[in-house]
Order: structure tokens, then sequence, then C-alpha cells
């Protein structure tokens, strides 16, 4: 305020403070629907976060930037240190985006392992951009047939929808190799489907993990009702010979992200 020159329009009375009157002002402001969503517990204006109502123009999240960056790093070279890929990040990201270390370290983990013997981490095998190519289409195909294979209507390329006509509900898979939700949540609120699931590597569970912890939106998100599911966990459904619609619901939820390695119930 003092910087614009407004503090002479915030007037204190007898009753009410300066800063009360700005704390009034502010609640009034975002309380607009149109402009701010509150996001976390409580409904107290003080407590939890406030995010745009309109995102379109928003930018993407520090957290996709990092692991945008970390990917990038690895994929590129043969090998670096967590210092090398930290000190890159800090140049990328300046002041106020400057990453902290754990971010840093989780999205490091979840595609790299670590060379004791060069002190380097180095791009898992399985997250070189061919295999994860051919991962991503065997699971696309997985869905396909299992879809199929339970009666559902079969629908999408990029995205994999199983439709029950008579009961009018629907099943929507995307398939992604990386933990970056953000253009998936923005699309959400488009959807009909009755249950949404996004499909991702084993390795990124502890990257969501760690994202959901420091972003309510993305906790508040995956509290509604999405499912988050492996890759592997897919190719056991598509050989689970039990697997019906009846227990389907309860067979998607066996293996959440932080969970290691589950296995299927013996029947």
């Amino acid at each position: 305020l003092a910087a614009e020159r407004l503090l002479a329009g915030v007037r204190p009375s007898e009753t009410r403070s300066a800063l009360g009157v700005v704390g009034e002002q502010l609640e009034a402001v975002l309380s607009d629907q149109h402009l701010f969503v509150h996001v976390g517990r409580g409904a107290e204006p003080e407590s939890g976060r406030y995010w745009l109502a309109d995102e379109s123009g928003a930018a993407e999240s520090l957290a996709d930037r990092v692991e945008d960056a970390v990917l990038a790093k690895l994929r590129s070279s043969e090998g670096n240190t967590a210092l090398e890929i930290d000190t890159g990040l800090c140049k990328q990201l300046p002041g106020l985006l400057t990453p902290d270390r754990r971010l840093v370290m989780a999205a490091i983990r979840s595609y790299a392992e670590f060379d004791s013997e060069d002190k380097v981490w180095r791009l898992r095998p399985e997250d070189q951009p061919e295999a994860r190519k051919a991962d991503v289409e065997q699971m696309l195909r997985l869905l396909g047939n299992l879809g199929a294979r339970l009666g559902y209507q079969v629908s999408g390329t990029d995205e994999i929808e199983w439709r029950d006509e008579v009961h009018q509900s629907s099943l929507l898979f995307r398939v992604d190799e990386t933990a970056k939700f953000g253009s998936v949540m923005r699309r959400r609120s488009g959807s009909a489907a009755r249950v949404e699931a996004i499909v991702i590597p084993g390795g990124r569970g502890a990257l969501v993990a760690e994202k959901t912890r420091r972003d309510l939106r993305l906790q508040s998100w995956l509290e509604s009702g999405l499912r988050i599911i492996k890759f592997r966990h897919v190719r056991r459904l598509s050989e689970d010979t039990t697997l019906t619609r009846e227990n389907l619901m309860e067979r998607l939820a066996l293996d959440p992200p932080g969970q290691e390695d589950p296995q299927l119930p013996l029947l």
C-alpha cells in the first residue's frame, strides 16, 4: 500500500484499526469466487491458501518445472552429482524460485540411480525416452484390451475411456511418464467421467507424495476421487483372471503411490 501511495485511503476509526480495515478489504476481495478459490481445510479466511478461479494464464508450477529441468539434465549427460544438478537449477530458477533441496532430491531419485563407484546420479534405463515411449504405448494397449475384456465400450487413443451405457458411467485413464499433473488438473473440470485415473511409472510415487505435501491444490484434487495407478499394477491387472466389474474398484486401489510392491490377492 505504501509503495502504491494508497495508505491515505485506509482510514482507521475509534472501533477499527488501520490493520483491521485492510483485513476487511482483503477478505472481501478473497471471498469473490469469480477471482479466487479457497484451498485447504477450514472455513475461516485466514486458514488454507488461495488460488486463481481462472488459472488459464497461470505459469507451470515450480515443482513441475524442477522435474522438467532435472529430467532434461539427466537425459543430456552420462552422470551428474547432486551438486551439479542443484547448481544448474539455481541458475535456471533464481531468486524466490530457487527450489529447496528436498524437492530437488525427490525429482532426482524419481528418475535416477546413484552410482556409488563414480559418485554420480545416472538416468535409469527404463526412463530413457525410447523405453518410456514403449511403456506408454503398452499401457494404452493393455487398458484398451482390459476394458474390452470386462465388457466396456472402449474408445480413445491418447486417453482410454471405458463406458457402460447401461449404467451411464465411465472410467477415464490418462497415461503419463511423468509426475506433472498441472495440465491434467486444468482439463479435469470438463470431464464427465465417473472415475478418473492417471497411470504413471511406479518410480514417480515418492515424487507425487512430495508434490502433494507442498501443494494444497494437488492434495485437494487427489482427495476428490482421482486415482493414481502404476504401470506395474496395470500389467498385473491385465493378467488377473479373477478381475470383474464388481471387484474392479477394489483391485484398482491395491497399489497406491506410496506403496512399494504389493501382490494381488490369491483366490
